[in-house]
């Protein structure tokens, strides 16, 4: 049945027609020795079943999949050079199919898919209305195919140049029938109407309408396509095979050029972002993202023009070899400029490799740019931290200032009480012995020493007082003393052997083994209080890195006293 659900008006009609398909795809000796690994060409048993799906469950005997395989029957190889093998593919499609295809790859790059159309329709006069349908299908099934047999650094590369979507890449077609309708002159069929526009269907742009020089054969030209209507075939064949290269390999070549402007785009794009560099704090990073990607893709860039010219250097070699003395050959040579398009192979490489040798350039220079307004940056971010760590530093002064204030404050206010305490006992003088001796010479004195005494004792108190809340307040004491001294081994050894070790842990960093040891110790050089120390090591370059000592409710010791317990205890280990 066919899908088609418009009315199709066919105006030409072709019989006996062979259908190929050339492209290129980047290979070379390796790659095919791997794509003839992959096809199990060495085997006695040729045929093999292919699909891109992966098993999800490989431990079990059995691999179940829908009905989207290739079934390839290898038919002629050789290890270092070419494969040619039969695919028979099994896709599911709209309408029911019999898809046959012969396959021929070769260690240039040249990719050749072919087969015949019997029928469509249960027609064996093939309308070119339905057969730019079933070429299209073709060109696509023929990329699913190929892709579960390539390696993934060729799959990376057609990602790259086609845009994320290889699947749908433009293929050249060449089709080869012996019989068209109308039989007219190829010239006519230029009518800018009905004959034109049905050619246009399967050439993409038809450009060049031949009789051939025996009168008999015609031959029709487009930008993706060509159209050979000859009773004998045959003899265009080799002239064929090499054309299938150079017209496969211009169409990558477009696509890698407008790939490569895409990727000038991109560095424009990127460029814009950094002089938003003082206004969006992300433009920098999201500048740096885009150069790291266009950096990743100029290098298999430049690894396909290596690739191109391997294969334009062997093709121009098998081109020379090619016999060129039949006039139509001769005619079909010129009509599509092969000629000029093998002889420009090589130049065309030359000028992509100085475009992307700019490229690179640029991508050199925006890296510095990027790298400047990355450090002025950075140094604004420093000058920036500096001011706050002088502000922080201003207001720790402030408050410190503040704090002794407030100590001398409390120290009044204390005094104050004791002279309300003074007062509220004697009455303000009103107590008549009191007021008595007061009124003499020595009671004024010693009464005015009285109640002084009381101010600082009172003072002095509340000072301890706070003090002592203060050190309460933070019970633990931790502080993390630096070494940096390399160790006696053997020394060190016997040290670890009297301290019961409750912890070791080892990690490594840059193959240096880092290894923390963690005891307690609660002698009398700790003022009775319990310390858990924790030493840190470099094994392999036998280093003593810092000490860590934690201590909870510290009583009657200090930091600087800790210190100087760890550094009487390592003393020995650090000495020569």
């Amino acid at each position: 049945m066919s899908g088609i659900k418009d009315e199709l008006v066919s105006f030409i009609f072709l019989k006996d027609l062979k259908l190929y398909i050339s492209e290129y795809i980047p290979f070379g000796s390796n790659h095919i020795i791997a794509f003839n690994d992959e096809l199990d060409c060495q085997k006695e048993v040729k045929d093999g079943l292919m699909t891109s799906f992966v098993d999800m469950e490989p431990a079990k005997a059995t691999f179940k999949v829908d009905e989207e395989l290739t079934k390839v029957t290898v038919t002629q190889y050789d290890p270092n050079d070419y494969v040619m093998f039969n695919a028979s593919i099994a896709f599911e499609e709209v309408v029911e199919q019999q898809e046959e295809i012969s396959v021929y790859v070769d260690a240039y790059g040249r990719v050749i898919y072919g087969t015949k159309i019997e029928e469509i329709d249960d027609e064996a006069e093939l309308s070119i209305d339905k057969l730019s349908r079933v070429l299209a299908d073709i060109v696509i099934d023929t990329s699913r195919m190929m892709s579960s047999l390539l390696t993934t650094y060729q799959r990376r590369l057609l990602d790259l140049v086609y845009f994320g979507t290889p699947e749908y890449r433009n293929k050249f077609v060449i089709m080869v029938a012996k019989e068209i309708t109308p039989d007219k002159k190829a010239i006519e069929f230029h009518d800018g109407e009905d004959l034109e526009n049905e050619l246009n269907q399967v050439l993409s742009i038809a450009t060049e309408f031949k009789d051939l020089e025996n009168g008999t054969d015609r031959f029709f030209y487009g930008t993706e396509g060509l159209l050979l209507v000859s009773s004998n075939p045959d003899k265009y064949e080799d002239l064929l095979s090499i054309a299938a290269f150079y017209l496969g390999l211009d169409i990558f070549q477009k696509n890698y050029f407008q790939k490569m402007f895409m990727l000038w785009d991109e560095i424009k794009e990127s460029r814009k972002l950094m002089n938003m560099g003082d206004i969006d704090p992300n433009a920098i990073s999201e500048a740096k993202a885009i150069i790291s990607e266009v950096s990743a893709a100029v290098v298999l860039m430049n690894e396909l023009l290596s690739f191109m010219r391997k294969s334009c250097e062997n093709m121009n070699n098998e081109w020379a070899e090619l016999d060129k003395s039949d006039p139509n050959i001769q005619e079909i040579i010129e009509t599509i400029a092969l000629q000029d398009m093998v002889g420009k192979s090589i130049t065309r490489i030359e000028d992509a490799k100085l475009v992307v040798s700019g490229l690179t350039e640029e991508i050199g220079g925006i890296n510095g740019l990027v790298n400047s307004l990355a450090e002025k940056q950075m140094s604004r971010m420093n000058e920036s931290l500096r001011d706050s760590i002088a502000s922080m530093d201003e207001m720790g002064r402030s408050s410190e200032r503040t704090g002794a204030s407030l100590n001398v404050l409390e120290i009044l206010l204390a005094g104050t009480i004791a002279f309300d305490v003074l007062f509220l006992v004697v009455g303000e003088y009103s107590w008549e012995p009191l007021a008595g001796w007061i009124a003499s010479v020595p009671g004024i004195f010693i009464w005015t020493g009285i109640c002084l005494s009381s101010f600082f004792a009172v003072g002095y108190f509340m000072l301890r007082l706070t003090q002592r809340m203060e050190s309460e307040s933070e019970p633990n004491l931790r502080t993390k003393i630096t070494i940096g001294k390399p160790y006696n081994k053997e020394k060190f050894e016997n040290f670890l052997a009297d301290k019961e070790i409750i912890m070791n842990d080892a990690q490594i960093f840059n193959e240096a083994i880092i290894e923390d040891f963690t005891w307690d110790e609660d002698d009398e050089k700790w003022l009775g209080n319990e310390a858990r120390i924790k030493l840190r090591r470099d094994t392999t370059n036998s280093f003593i890195l810092n000490v860590m000592v934690n201590i909870d409710s510290p009583k009657d010791i200090t930091v600087q006293q800790v210190s100087s317990n760890i550094q009487d205890s390592l003393k020995d280990l650090t000495s020569n």
